[in-house]
């Protein structure tokens, strides 16, 4: 389901979290064994319709928290492998600078890499790189 984001401001003040899946079962319960104390706009439809809405629910709602696990997991691990890379390369870079032309080829790579640096790497560019594991 596709939502602008002022459909979601205007629905998220009274959305529904994880914590209260119980009181939605609760409330399910209630609605299948006394629908005579809802008012009558409330449809059968509605009532029949209310257990595949909260399971529908409870679906998004693990696959949102298993999804926010691996976002977590990938992002780490990108930060972790780029810090890394990114350490690497900006020393290889400055390696190749410091050989000023004298190996074969070494030349036109730095010319493409500079164009990262357009003003030449400073040193608070160049992290430490995190301890190998």
């Amino acid at each position: 389901m596709h939502l602008t984001d002022a459909e979601q401001k205007s629905l998220g003040s009274t959305a529904m979290g994880r914590e209260s899946i119980p009181f939605a079962e609760q409330a399910a319960q209630l609605f299948a064994n006394f629908p005579q104390i809802l008012p009558r706009t409330v449809t059968d439809e509605m009532i029949a319709a209310y257990p595949g809405q909260l399971q529908s629910f409870r679906d998004a709602d693990d696959l949102s928290v298993a999804a926010a696990t691996i976002v977590a997991q990938l992002s780490g691990n990108k930060l972790a492998t780029g810090n890394t890379v990114m350490g690497m390369a900006r020393g290889g870079y400055k390696n190749g600078q410091d050989d000023r032309g004298k190996t074969p080829g070494v030349k036109p790579i730095i010319d493409v890499m500079r164009e990262r640096f357009p003003n030449g790497p400073k040193p608070a560019d160049v992290p430490t790189p995190p301890p190998a594991m």
